[in-house]
């Protein structure tokens, strides 16, 4: 939950509230302007996937929408007399602006906020009869979904670590990573998503990465919610704050058998792992680039050496390898080799050329299977986790199954509060509980997954909740820095 002042939270909590929004657009790419004096509603939605069709859900992508009074043009990008014609009249408009939306309460006379969206635009609808424009953004991980790249390769290296690595590849530089409970042995990326990649990286972990409100991207390992401030309630709703809580499972959740699957890789003996295939020339004084695509990922790739890995000649037959100069760029499945010809008069032909290397075998290789003691309902149902490049060892396959066997002995119930006079500080993760005298017998905790909020004059929230009694079963788990291992700590799977 986002730190508030002691007044903030009485004004959250009060019978007869006052909210305030505040709404910053990025128009030159390094400013903020205030375009709140504009903003007449908004709206919108942040999540964490549940567990479901896949037993560790990837990320997901938060959206918003935000109506502006237009009347007088101000962001209509065809206006070539507009104020903001110079930002936004080019070919992408409006589209990729970053945008802060704050939302708050009066508090001593005075407005306070939280942000509760950071992200970009990415459509917008002009209503020139009604004098507005609506804004549909996406949270910050919609502006990295497309960004593609290739690595070198990367050995015994933690999860948080690849993860670090991948958002620094992007550019992406408010992160906060747990450590991860696990290290990979080999990884590599190949002209892929970046995004989806962290995705893929967290779930290996049985952990989850996404892009919280401030627009930071978070890696939560699978142990995340065991720790504090998850451990204990950081906000309690009474019965009369909200309509009845919805309940959502299927049956489907259950399983009574989990299988992961391993796609080990090990280093082969060395070998030639490419060969060029076509002629490639380079004239008098000329530079060329080409591109090797390894059929499977190298640990190691030689430098090419003259007449053992290449030749060149001129177009009479004469060796040309002393006047040619090959330079490689190395990634883990692609290499990049640049050919300058220093001859003053004569082309170099390229008619020979290979790359040796190290090359990484494997793929999916082992099964992992953890079966319930006793199946849930009676019912035999396998559920597995497959294709995921990162999970690549025995024990680290054991252990996600065995949390994924016990976490999915019992159906997990979301909670829907609807009409939840909103409260702008909670954020996803946080632990909350609820009651409802009519449906359920006590208190129930849970964990806020899904949030989605409207704004007009008056500050409402729909919460999701994740049912806390089957994410983890036991509640004395041992903790570095928390607790003593031994009678009074349980170890991690």
């Amino acid at each position: 939950m986002q730190s508030v002042s002691a007044g903030f939270t009485t004004a959250t909590q009060a019978a007869v509230r006052q909210p305030v929004s505040k709404l910053e657009i990025s128009w030159d790419g390094s400013s903020w302007t205030d375009e709140t004096d504009r903003m007449i509603r908004h709206s919108g939605q942040l999540q964490l996937n549940a567990p479901g069709d896949e037993l560790i859900p990837p990320g997901d992508v938060g959206a918003a929408t935000v109506e502006l009074w237009n009347g007088d043009g101000r962001f209509s990008w065809k206006r070539t007399d507009g104020p903001l014609y110079a930002h936004i009249g080019g070919d992408a408009g409006l589209a990729g602006k970053q945008v802060r939306l704050y939302q708050g309460f009066m508090v001593s006379g005075a407005p306070e906020y939280v942000r509760i969206f950071t992200g970009v635009i990415y459509t917008w609808q002009e209503d020139t009869a009604a004098d507005t424009v609506t804004l549909s953004l996406r949270d910050m991980g919609f502006a990295y979904l497309q960004n593609k790249a290739s690595t070198a390769m990367y050995t015994d290296v933690r999860v948080d670590e690849w993860i670090q690595q991948l958002a620094t590849l992007a550019g992406i530089g408010s992160v906060s990573l747990d450590t991860s409970l696990f290290r990979l042995p080999y990884a590599w990326l190949d002209d892929e998503s970046i995004l989806e990649e962290i995705w893929r990286a967290a779930q290996a972990d049985g952990g989850r990465a996404y892009f919280d409100q401030l627009g930071v991207l978070r890696f939560e390992n699978a142990a995340h919610w065991l720790t504090s401030p998850h451990d204990t309630v950081q906000w309690s709703f009474t019965e009369s704050a909200y309509q009845a809580p919805a309940s959502r499972f299927s049956p489907d959740d259950l399983a009574s058998r989990v299988i992961v699957e391993t796609q080990g890789r090990i280093p082969a003996k060395e070998a030639v792992v490419y060969t060029l295939d076509t002629l490639k020339v380079a004239g008098p004084g000329e530079t060329i680039t080409f591109e090797c695509r390894l059929n499977q990922p190298a640990a190691l790739v030689w430098t090419p050496e003259a007449g053992k890995d290449y030749q060149a000649i001129s177009p009479g037959g004469l060796d040309m390898n002393g006047d040619v100069i090959i330079s490689v760029t190395k990634y883990a499945q692609r290499v990049q080799v640049r050919l300058a010809n220093n001859h003053a008069t004569m082309p170099a032909q390229l008619i020979f050329f290979q790359l040796r290397g190290v090359p990484l075998i494997g793929g999916p290789t082992e099964e992992v299977i953890q079966e319930a003691a006793s199946p849930p309902a009676g019912l035999e149902r396998t559920r597995s986790v497959r294709a995921n490049q990162y999970l690549q060892m025995h024990a680290q396959a054991d252990a996600l199954a065995s949390l994924l066997r016990d976490r999915h002995q019992a159906l997990m119930p979301e909670w829907e509060l609807r009409g939840v006079a909103g409260v702008p500080q909670l954020e996803l993760g946080d632990r909350v509980s609820f009651v409802d005298s009519q449906a359920i017998s006590g208190v129930r905790e849970g964990f806020v997954i899904g949030i989605r909020w409207t704004y007009d004059g008056y500050f409402s929230q729909d919460l999701v909740i994740l049912d806390a009694e089957n994410l983890f079963p036991y509640t004395d788990y041992f903790v570095i820095g928390q607790t003593a291992l031994g009678a009074h700590g349980r170890a991690w799977y």
